[in-house]
């Protein structure tokens, strides 16, 4: 027997995607923060931000980040729903 486990990260979702009936909702919106390492060349984006606090970050850091069109998309819910390809 499974649990369906949705996450809320902070931004929009599509299609009610981050609620469900008879689960579990994972609410990651108070886990913001975006840490850059430029020495090692990572950023570490808490999964409640979303793509437009870490884009922001990493501007300050000079640093580029193929990213979604939308900066109110959350991390999180992206993350773990999609691959991304960076």
């Amino acid at each position: 027997m499974g649990c369906f486990l949705p996450s809320v990260a902070g931004g929009h979702n599509g299609g009610g995607l981050g609620i469900c009936d008879d689960g579990l909702v994972i609410d990651l919106g108070s886990i913001k923060y975006t840490r850059v390492d430029p020495a090692a060349r990572t950023a570490t984006v808490g999964g409640g931000c979303t793509w437009g606090d870490a884009i922001m970050q990493l501007m300050r850091s000079a640093w580029p980040l193929p990213a979604e069109l939308f900066s109110t998309t959350g991390v999180g819910g992206l993350t773990l729903v999609e691959e991304l390809d960076i």
